[in-house]
């Protein structure tokens, strides 16, 4: 048994990250990461015992494992048959809870109900974007297992869409809410557009992330909250309407002022 570093924990799990969102679980191959860490052939099996331990620590890590203060002895042995998805299972009975809509199915009746909406946008944008790897592992990983995708697509994001879409009835039957067709679609439109935002544009290169993190919630909060009253032409009280324009060489300009000239 050996004692490895922090860092170098780190190094292997961001690796086999990497390599498990490339190729999906069932194509990722131990050599593969083996090379990412530009190892000797087989080194690998230095940090881990087999394919499911590397996946196992990737998944806990995705969850928020804080390498620094665990204690890790290599190789990690395979884990028992089941232990991953027990793992995940606790993990999103924990984590996956989003306490303002649960608050909200709860309440009879709030005060203002725009608040309470960006309220939830807000938290469940805070969720995804802080465990926005080891969701975008468990999309890619769930392709290619099925225990897994009942799991994270068919109960746990079925459940979600499920609650957000009974809270939106709820608001709708109290006549806070203008009322849509059928509650689930928009239900789902509106986890899918929070995931996009806090999966894909959280953070890109020459952007500082701490302004990412701020400007996107507040931005996506925004335009959830102008949702719920169609109504209402602007965002932001007192804030003139803005106009892009598309015109036909494929030049686009944003103002206050109507598209003069374009298609």
């Amino acid at each position: 048994m050996k004692r490895i570093s922090a860092t170098r924990w780190q190094e292997v799990a961001g690796a086999a990250t990497d390599v498990f969102l490339h190729k999906g679980y069932k194509r990722a191959q131990m050599a593969d990461v083996t090379e990412a860490l530009g190892l000797s052939a087989g080194a690998i099996y230095r940090y881990v015992e087999s394919k499911e331990a590397l996946f196992d620590l990737v998944v806990r890590v995705g969850a928020g494992m804080n390498l620094e203060t665990s204690v890790l002895i290599a190789p990690i042995a395979t884990p028992r048959p089941g232990a991953t998805m027990a793992f995940l299972r606790r993990t999103l009975k924990r984590e996956g809870r989003i306490a303002r809509l649960e608050e909200g199915l709860g309440d009879p009746k709030p005060e203002d109900v725009g608040a309470e909406f960006e309220g939830i946008v807000r938290e469940l944008y805070g969720k995804t974007a802080q465990f926005r790897v080891g969701i975008q592992l468990l999309d890619r990983s769930s392709l290619d297992w099925p225990e897994l995708a009942a799991l994270w697509s068919g109960r746990w994001r079925a459940k979600l869409v499920d609650q957000l879409a009974r809270y939106l009835d709820l608001r709708i039957s109290q006549r806070l809410v203008p009322p849509v067709p059928h509650s689930k679609p928009w239900a789902r439109y509106i986890v899918e557009t929070v995931a996009f935002f806090a999966l894909h544009r959280l953070c890109f290169a020459n952007i500082p992330c701490a302004m990412k993190i701020v400007r996107v919630p507040a931005t996506m909060a925004a335009s959830s909250r102008s949702s719920l009253h169609p109504r209402t032409p602007r965002i932001c009280p007192g804030e003139p309407e803005r106009y892009t324009c598309i015109y036909k060489d494929g030049g686009t300009r944003t103002s206050s002022r109507r598209c003069v000239g374009s298609d």
